[in-house]
């Protein structure tokens, strides 16, 4: 087994048990959807601009090149989507079932 091959699965392990984690949380909070995408968003945020800047202090926090522009947009769109599809089949599956 290579080290790449490892990293991966770790990697993919520790992602998959994050997000069942996240998705449970996002039920218990129980809370609007835009409201928890508000919090999520503004925290998420704040943490990687501190990373970012312990890790790199010379560089500029933000950038506008394509790149940045792109991943910023996809990850935005990734969160909303990953919120509402939890609490949207919560709802659904609470009205078929319950």
């Amino acid at each position: 087994m290579t080290s790449n091959y490892f990293k991966g699965i770790t990697m993919t392990t520790l992602g998959v048990v994050i997000l069942s984690f996240d998705a449970l949380l996002i039920r218990l909070i129980d809370s609007h959807s835009h409201e928890l995408l508000f919090w999520r968003g503004l925290l998420m945020s704040v943490i990687v601009a501190v990373i970012f800047k312990l890790k790199y202090p010379d560089q500029a926090l933000f950038r506008s090149d394509w790149r940045f522009i792109r991943s910023t947009l996809l990850f935005a769109v990734s969160t909303i989507s990953f919120v509402m599809a939890i609490n949207f089949f919560a709802f659904f599956f609470m009205k078929l079932f319950g």
